[in-house]
């Protein structure tokens, strides 16, 4: 799982400086969960706090690239009702087990916002639907933190590939 939210990060940082050049510039906000990033593992004494620590930079990632795509602010509310959920359930949360279920629902939500702006022809509107509707369905079925936060990570990798198809399919350069 480790190696998992090390990936996404990657994925995060190389999205994120793909469209740096399509919204204000959010430097300081990528340096400041990044010091976070590295002072959260520092302070991590277990590998569950680690984990926490890297799903919850993921959120703040993923909210920043959410927000650098959404040039004209269609999904704002979105991305802050997402945000608005995310500090809720921080609060809430009693266990690291129950953090990282918040930090991957989060992420799935945010992901999901990032498919459909970068989905402007809407080619994978019933994918990314099949997605979330799986992604309820097996959180009504969870009978754990555990099957909770694999549920997230599933839904994670199937619209990380809905983001990679689209960007695959369209003229990009680097």
């Amino acid at each position: 799982m480790k190696k998992g939210m090390a990936l996404l990060l990657a994925i995060c940082l190389l999205v994120t400086g793909i469209t740096t050049a399509f919204a204000k510039d959010y430097s300081s906000e990528i340096d400041s969960v990044l010091s976070d990033y590295s002072s959260g593992n520092r302070r991590a004494s277990s590998a569950p706090q680690q984990k926490v620590n890297g799903s919850y930079r993921t959120v703040e990632l993923l909210e920043i690239i959410a927000k650098i795509l959404d040039t004209d602010g269609t999904y704002g509310k979105e991305i802050s009702s997402v945000m608005s959920s995310y500090s809720s359930g921080n609060r809430r949360a009693s266990s690291a087990p129950q953090q990282i279920v918040n930090g991957t629902y989060r992420t799935v939500e945010l992901l999901e916002i990032i498919a459909n702006i970068l989905d402007a022809d809407k080619d994978y509107s019933s994918r990314i639907s099949s997605i979330m509707s799986n992604y309820s369905s097996g959180n009504r079925s969870a009978s754990s933190a555990v099957q909770q936060a694999v549920n997230g990570m599933y839904r994670t990798v199937e619209l990380l590939a809905v983001i990679a198809e689209v960007l695959n399919n369209r003229s990009i350069s680097l």
